[in-house]
């Protein structure tokens, strides 16, 4: 426990820093003030002492009487009268018996950098002669907060405001921006919610070195920008100022300022504008330094706790190198087998057993569903902090998507990873159904069956080439499909899809849409089943629709087995409407259909369609990827569920970043009008997904 005092306590930063350190509730914290004030008079946990800043001698006594070890000074540097205080207060600290440690109020640049350029910046002779002073006295530890510029000045203040602030650079309420240079520059920006928390945890460091690093986000002048318009919805009248401009008190004022000239004179405010504008194309706001949860470094340290991953499954096989980069970005709890049956789980669960993890991460298919169906009973168990379900497999019928949803979860799948090798098997059926594969496979075991399929299947063997393949869903697996069985049959290809895809999409695929699924398969040759399962477990081609097929036609199941009706299929077959059929997937798995496993008409595989090595490592890599981008980054992951996706209320759209510091849009989000788009339902998944990452933006949410 420290016993810390914060000088400046009060109000603006130094009241923040105050709440950060309450909020811990690890240490005894003090403020410091000119006078007395009840403003804690409802926190009996704070003192407040009224201190002489002109009179080193009282502060000493205060602070030893107190057994302070640490003090933090957010005295607001704005004169020559204000630096003298905390120079005083230095000393003061220095000669306390008591005190060990002293944070000057530093924040923001680093100064002591900006001083050798010789830029006239506002405070910075003031921040170095604090250093000065502090080197006066070996025996104490001081420490310097790096933050770049408070994010807080690129938008409204706060609500209630705890730091005054001046509009740079942009200026939402009136869409308007003042970009200096050609708007290339690097800005390191943090709000300053996120560095009262930094100073609050750096309190627990064991040891301080002479400089902390805090990063929120690292934008150019013009992402900043482009940000603001998006969450906005408009575009900004922008004007570009040159460095020599700027020099000579030449500068664009923003119209948001102009209320504030009643605190700070238009002079002022022109010349701190200008100063920084200055020193952000010279690169000075460019502090190299990690996010707030980074790898430490010598001079970055990370001081809050690392999100937390439940992974369910089997240990990593194959991609270990960035398995152990992930395991250094979060704390990773994998349960027992044990643990993973149904009843077991949900107690862990109910009884908290892994804290408050963050995401769920299941790199294979074939283990990690030991606790069955993700349903209602067993996501209401979950805690509130999760925030992204990552799965391996491209089928998500196992889990309640919409619920997950309902609980403010993104669900990704792992199609992608194995969209090559799903599509290769599925034109191995193209040929299996064609060329009567599963006859001429099973043939060969003696002379006499042998005979008959060389004689016999001659005449029921066609060449795939001409003929129409209809692709029953276009998603990365349906449209690898379409474009593969063109490459290699020439095929002509039709699809149907609840959402019609772009015109380059199906250039691409070479593939025709037909607007109904009774469409599709009363023009082709060879249809195949190549969509996600309906979250409702919905037969898709059912008795009805198999009258609809041509005489003739054949059938391919690479999707899910319960989207056939597979009695409904024999009856077909056995009436010769269906000439042939392929199944991957079968609805009772490991069970295949009596009727249908000893039909040389029939080729049936083991749900072998997805299974290769490649997919494997593509299914753990991805599935890291999909965690990382929306706790590491804030980003949309890359294979989210669309239908999870629509699910998603106003009120879950968001992505939160566990102990790390929001996006800058997130802190202004409250003063922006944030327009949402109703009509989700009929948009095409990959605008969808596009519009959902908007809203992400579009919507009030702090992430400490």
């Amino acid at each position: 426990m420290v016993r810390v005092a914060v000088a400046g306590g009060t109000s603006g930063l130094g009241r923040l820093v105050v709440n950060a350190i309450k909020a811990t509730k690890k240490h005894d914290v003090f403020v410091l003030s000119r006078k007395d004030s009840d403003i804690f008079a409802s926190e009996p946990d704070i003192t407040l002492f009224s201190v002489d800043y002109a009179v080193p001698a009282t502060i000493t006594a205060v602070l030893e009487e107190n057994r302070v070890d640490t003090v933090v000074s957010c005295l607001h540097l704005n004169s020559k009268e204000a630096s003298d205080s905390q120079l005083n207060l230095i000393e003061g600290a220095a000669r306390a018996s008591s005190v060990e440690r002293f944070a000057p109020s530093e924040f923001g640049l680093d100064y002591l950098e900006v001083a050798k350029v010789g830029l006239d910046f506002h405070a910075v002779a003031f921040k170095v002669a604090a250093i000065d002073k502090l080197k006066e006295f070996p025996s104490l530890k001081y420490i310097r907060f790096i933050t770049g510029t408070f994010m807080d000045f690129f938008g409204p203040p706060p609500n209630p405001p705890q730091v005054n602030v001046i509009s740079i650079i942009i200026d939402p309420e009136n869409a308007k921006a003042a970009i200096p240079g050609d708007g290339s520059s690097t800005i390191l920006i943090t709000h300053t919610t996120d560095v009262a928390r930094f100073v609050a945890a750096a309190l627990s460091l064991p040891d301080w070195p002479e400089k902390l690093i805090i990063q929120g986000d690292r934008p150019t002048l013009n992402e900043v920008v482009a940000v603001a318009e998006s969450v906005k919805g408009s575009k900004f009248d922008i004007t570009y100022t040159s460095v020599n401009d700027l020099k000579a008190g030449k500068s664009t004022e923003l119209p948001s300022n102009i209320p504030r000239y009643a605190i700070l004179p238009k002079p002022i405010v022109d010349g701190i504008t200008q100063t920084v504008s200055i020193g952000m194309v010279m690169g000075l706001m460019d502090i190299k330094g990690a996010y707030f949860c980074a790898e430490m470094t010598a001079d970055t340290y990370s001081t809050a706790p690392k999100p937390v991953v439940l992974h369910i499954g089997d240990p990593i096989l194959y991609n270990e190198a960035i398995y152990a980069r992930f395991c250094e970005l979060y704390t990773v709890i994998r349960p027992s087998t044990e643990e993973r049956q149904r009843p077991e789980f949900i107690k862990a669960l109910k009884e908290n057993r892994w804290g408050d993890f963050n995401a769920i991460f299941r790199p294979y298919w074939s283990t990690g569903g030991e606790m069955g169906k993700w349903d209602a009973e067993l996501i209401s168990c979950l805690p509130q902090g999760v925030r992204v379900f990552a799965s391996a497999g491209a089928g998500y019928d196992w889990a309640d998507v919409e619920e997950l949803a309902n609980h403010g979860i993104i669900y990704c799948n792992s199609a992608a990873a194995c969209t090559e090798s799903v599509a290769d098997f599925a034109l191995f059926g193209i040929l299996s159904t064609f060329r009567q594969l599963s006859w001429c496979t099973t043939a060969a075991v003696d002379p006499t069956s042998f005979t008959r399929c060389h004689l016999d299947a001659t005449a029921l063997s066609r060449n795939p080439r001409g003929h129409v393949l209809g692709v029953i869903g276009l998603g990365n697996i349906g449209q690898a499909i379409a474009a593969k069985a063109f490459a290699a049959f020439k095929m002509r290809i039709l699809y149907y899809d609840i959402n019609r895809k772009c015109s380059e999409v199906e250039a691409q695929s070479h593939a025709a849409f037909v607007p109904t699924l009774r469409d599709l398969v009363h023009q082709s040759d060879c249809v195949i089943v190549a969509t996600p399962a309906s979250p409702d477990g919905k037969v898709l081609v059912n008795g009805d629709l198999f009258k609809h097929f041509k005489k003739g036609a054949r059938l391919i199941n690479v999707a899910r087995g319960n989207l056939v009706d597979e009695e409904s299929l024999a009856d077909a077959i056995d009436s010769g409407h269906i000439k042939s059929a392929m199944l991957d997937v079968h609805t009772f798995e490991p069970k295949v259909n009596e009727r249908l496993k000893n039909r040389r008409e029939v080729m049936l595989t083991c749900h072998n369609a997805g299974g290769t090595v490649d997919t494997h490592i593509d299914f753990e890599r991805l599935s890291m990827e999909n965690i990382e981008a929306v706790l590491s980054r804030a980003e949309m992951p890359n294979s989210a569920v669309p239908y999870n996706l629509f699910a998603l209320s106003p009120s879950h759209i968001f992505i939160s970043r566990p102990n790390m510091p929001p996006m800058l849009i997130r802190h202004r989000a409250a003063n922006l009008e944030a327009v949402v788009d109703a009509s989700r339902a009929k948009a095409q998944p990959t605008s969808a997904m596009k519009r959902t990452c908007d809203r992400y933006l579009n919507r009030e949410f702090y992430a400490i």
